[in-house]
Protein backbone atom coordinates (compact mmCIF):
# COMPACT_ATOMS: atom_id res chain seq x y z
CA UNK A 1 0.00 0.00 0.00
CA UNK A 2 1.13 3.52 -0.90
CA UNK A 3 1.87 5.92 2.29
CA UNK A 4 2.56 9.47 2.00
CA UNK A 5 5.00 11.52 3.97
CA UNK A 6 1.68 12.52 5.99
CA UNK A 7 0.48 8.92 6.94
CA UNK A 8 4.05 7.66 7.59
CA UNK A 9 4.55 10.30 10.48
CA UNK A 10 0.69 9.67 11.41
CA UNK A 11 1.85 6.04 12.06
CA UNK A 12 4.96 7.45 14.16
CA UNK A 13 3.74 10.31 16.23
CA UNK A 14 -0.22 9.44 16.33
CA UNK A 15 -2.42 9.41 13.81
CA UNK A 16 -4.69 11.93 15.92
CA UNK A 17 -2.61 14.68 15.50
CA UNK A 18 -1.56 14.17 12.04
CA UNK A 19 -5.61 13.47 10.69
CA UNK A 20 -6.38 16.58 13.26
CA UNK A 21 -3.55 19.02 11.36
CA UNK A 22 -4.63 17.69 7.88
CA UNK A 23 -8.50 18.65 8.28
CA UNK A 24 -7.47 21.63 10.19
CA UNK A 25 -5.52 23.11 7.60
CA UNK A 26 -7.77 22.46 4.67
CA UNK A 27 -10.91 23.74 6.74
CA UNK A 28 -8.99 26.88 7.99
CA UNK A 29 -8.35 27.28 4.42
CA UNK A 30 -12.22 26.98 3.08
CA UNK A 31 -12.89 29.16 5.96
CA UNK A 32 -10.22 31.83 5.09
CA UNK A 33 -10.79 32.31 1.42
CA UNK A 34 -13.51 33.28 -0.02
CA UNK A 35 -13.89 34.31 -3.81
CA UNK A 36 -13.27 32.87 -7.06
CA UNK A 37 -9.67 30.92 -7.42
CA UNK A 38 -6.41 32.84 -7.81
CA UNK A 39 -4.07 32.25 -10.55
CA UNK A 40 -2.72 29.27 -11.37
CA UNK A 41 0.57 28.95 -9.20
CA UNK A 42 -0.60 31.25 -6.79
CA UNK A 43 -0.30 30.57 -2.96
CA UNK A 44 -2.26 30.61 0.07
CA UNK A 45 -0.75 31.66 3.51
CA UNK A 46 -1.16 29.81 6.74
CA UNK A 47 0.79 30.66 10.02
CA UNK A 48 1.54 28.05 12.95
CA UNK A 49 1.94 29.38 15.59
CA UNK A 50 3.25 27.84 19.13
CA UNK A 51 6.51 27.55 21.57
CA UNK A 52 9.65 26.45 19.64
CA UNK A 53 11.82 27.48 22.15
CA UNK A 54 11.14 27.40 25.93
CA UNK A 55 10.39 24.98 28.42
CA UNK A 56 7.48 23.92 25.78
CA UNK A 57 9.36 23.56 22.64
CA UNK A 58 8.71 19.81 21.85
CA UNK A 59 4.96 20.80 22.15
CA UNK A 60 5.52 23.49 19.04
CA UNK A 61 7.92 21.23 17.64
CA UNK A 62 5.37 18.47 17.19
CA UNK A 63 2.67 21.29 15.91
CA UNK A 64 4.80 23.04 13.17
CA UNK A 65 6.46 19.60 12.10
CA UNK A 66 2.05 18.21 11.38
CA UNK A 67 1.04 21.56 9.92
CA UNK A 68 4.22 20.80 7.45
CA UNK A 69 3.39 17.37 6.60
CA UNK A 70 -0.06 18.23 6.15
CA UNK A 71 0.52 21.55 3.83
CA UNK A 72 2.81 19.29 2.15
CA UNK A 73 0.50 16.73 1.36
CA UNK A 74 -2.30 18.75 0.36
CA UNK A 75 0.37 20.55 -2.05
CA UNK A 76 1.30 17.35 -3.29
CA UNK A 77 -2.60 16.58 -4.21
CA UNK A 78 -2.61 19.84 -6.00
CA UNK A 79 -3.38 22.50 -3.14
CA UNK A 80 -6.63 24.71 -2.82
CA UNK A 81 -8.09 25.23 -5.90
CA UNK A 82 -5.28 25.62 -8.15
CA UNK A 83 -3.67 27.63 -5.54
CA UNK A 84 -0.78 25.95 -3.07
CA UNK A 85 -0.19 26.76 0.40
CA UNK A 86 2.72 27.93 2.03
CA UNK A 87 3.65 27.93 5.63
CA UNK A 88 4.96 30.27 8.08
CA UNK A 89 5.92 29.51 11.22
CA UNK A 90 6.24 32.02 14.13
CA UNK A 91 7.62 31.20 17.81
CA UNK A 92 5.43 32.20 20.54
CA UNK A 93 8.01 30.71 23.49
CA UNK A 94 4.40 29.35 25.61
CA UNK A 95 3.98 33.36 26.92
CA UNK A 96 0.80 35.24 26.87
CA UNK A 97 3.10 38.95 26.05
CA UNK A 98 5.70 37.07 23.36
CA UNK A 99 2.25 35.51 21.85
CA UNK A 100 0.75 38.76 21.90
CA UNK A 101 3.56 40.58 19.66
CA UNK A 102 3.52 37.51 17.40
CA UNK A 103 -0.35 37.87 16.80
CA UNK A 104 0.01 41.14 15.64
CA UNK A 105 2.81 39.70 13.43
CA UNK A 106 0.53 37.25 12.00
CA UNK A 107 -2.36 39.96 11.71
CA UNK A 108 -0.15 42.07 9.86
CA UNK A 109 1.48 39.58 6.99
CA UNK A 110 -0.61 37.47 4.35
CA UNK A 111 -1.52 34.72 6.44
CA UNK A 112 -5.48 33.74 6.13
CA UNK A 113 -5.51 31.17 9.07
CA UNK A 114 -3.64 29.95 12.04
CA UNK A 115 -3.07 26.87 13.44
CA UNK A 116 -1.52 27.24 17.06
CA UNK A 117 -1.50 28.15 20.12
CA UNK A 118 -0.17 25.38 22.55
CA UNK A 119 -0.43 26.79 25.77
CA UNK A 120 -3.45 28.17 27.26
CA UNK A 121 -2.17 31.84 28.18
CA UNK A 122 -0.39 32.40 24.68
CA UNK A 123 -3.22 31.06 22.93
CA UNK A 124 -5.39 33.14 24.75
CA UNK A 125 -3.32 36.52 23.59
CA UNK A 126 -3.18 35.35 20.70
CA UNK A 127 -7.10 34.62 20.02
CA UNK A 128 -7.83 37.79 21.21
CA UNK A 129 -5.52 39.47 18.02
CA UNK A 130 -6.86 37.03 15.71
CA UNK A 131 -10.47 37.88 16.67
CA UNK A 132 -9.96 41.40 16.26
CA UNK A 133 -8.42 41.10 12.76
CA UNK A 134 -10.77 38.60 11.74
CA UNK A 135 -8.73 35.92 10.78
CA UNK A 136 -9.89 32.40 11.55
CA UNK A 137 -7.81 30.66 14.15
CA UNK A 138 -7.75 26.76 15.43
CA UNK A 139 -6.05 25.90 18.94
CA UNK A 140 -6.07 23.34 20.71
CA UNK A 141 -6.36 25.10 24.18
CA UNK A 142 -10.28 25.50 25.45
CA UNK A 143 -9.84 27.66 28.56
CA UNK A 144 -9.00 31.19 29.39
CA UNK A 145 -6.10 31.07 31.90
CA UNK A 146 -6.66 32.00 35.73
Amino acid sequence: MFQTGLGRACALRGKALCTFMFAAVTALLVAGCSGGGGDKGSTLTIAAVGPLTGSSKARGQDLQQAAKLAVDEINERGGVGREKIDLSVYDDVDDPEQGGAVAQKVAASSALAVLGGVASSAAYAEGQVYRQAGIPAITGQRRRPA
